[in-house]
């Protein structure tokens, strides 16, 4: 009797010790998709690895810029059981690769662009005399992505082929429209387009240049001759020429805009030949031309501007 229960207890403890001590080849749990087509039913739009705590959707970012669908961000450990088996790897000539980092990734279907949105000035106080910013939208993922053409009175201007970083699933544009002349409406528009189609243009907006700066002119003389003994001969703003009595000192301040061409002038002369005269130019307040006789001679200031 002592025997079989010695042989009972001998087998228990062999077949504790059994299933206790670990296999001694053990093997990975494989992972339970064998193709990428099985592993879309779970996930339609393939799968990206997390890349990090902080940002672990940079590889699905990724994927979406190269237009794929948003994939599923699944975590490294999981990820890595699907890549010692290859069985979602594909060829780099296949339009579903993206490194080691996005299996089973699905393209984006081809549209045709939508109308940008909101179109407008981005900021009046930065409507110039010769330009002005605007700002549209774009919701993100549009595929292809886009170009933008920006019309002017109905003339292509410019194309915007830079694309910011969306926020909030938007993408925003600033282009500044430049080349114009001051105080003039323009009418704008925009159309969206890419190697499908074309959208249909933005509603028009009318946009007014600023005026155009004016520069000060102050024009100046001192003449130490009497009455009668002195001449000057002042360019006026029409381009005329006054001749006035000079006797003693006389200044003129005016403006002019910035952009038209203009010659202002000013001769002083001293009829008796025996008294000084001078003459000088301010613009903006900086001198930029002066002159002095001691007598038996002339002063001229000229001054040709733009």
């Amino acid at each position: 009797m002592r025997r079989v229960s010695a042989l009972a207890t001998a087998i228990i403890v062999a077949i504790g010790l059994l299933v206790a001590a670990p296999a001694a080849n053990s093997v990975q749990p494989a992972a339970k998709f064998k193709n990428c087509k099985q592993l879309l039913k779970k996930y339609p739009n393939g799968v990206a690895r997390q890349a990090s705590i902080t940002n672990p959707g940079v590889w699905a970012d990724s994927a979406e810029r190269r237009g794929y669908l948003r994939p599923r961000v699944i975590s490294e450990r999981k990820f890595d059981r699907l890549k010692p088996a290859k069985r979602f790897r594909t060829k780099k000539t296949d339009p579903r690769y993206l490194g080691d980092y996005f299996f089973c990734g699905q393209k984006k279907p081809r549209q045709v662009p939508p109308t940008p949105a909101n179109l407008g000035v981005s900021s009046p106080r930065l409507v110039l005399n010769d330009s002005f910013p605007l700002v549209f939208q774009e919701a993100a993922g549009v595929y292809p992505p886009p170009v933008y053409d920006i019309y002017i009175n109905g003339e292509l201007n410019k194309t915007v082929t830079f694309r910011p970083s969306p926020s909030s699933g938007v993408h925003t544009f600033y282009p500044t429209v430049t080349g114009l002349q001051p105080a003039t409406p323009y009418q704008v528009y925009v159309i969206a387009r890419n190697d499908v189609g074309s959208s249909p243009p933005t509603p028009t907006v009318t946009i007014t240049t600023a005026p155009a700066p004016k520069t000060t002119y102050t024009l100046e003389y001192t003449a130490g001759c009497a009455s009668g003994d002195c001449s000057a001969l002042v360019t006026n703003a029409t381009g005329g020429t006054d001749r006035i009595d000079p006797t003693g000192n006389r200044t003129w301040t005016f403006e002019i805009p910035k952009t038209s061409y203009k010659i202002y002038s000013i001769l002083v002369s001293d009829n008796t030949y025996s008294n000084s005269t001078s003459c000088q130019i301010k613009v903006d307040g900086r001198v930029v031309e002066s002159a002095s006789s001691s007598g038996g001679s002339s002063a001229y200031c000229g001054y040709i501007t733009r």
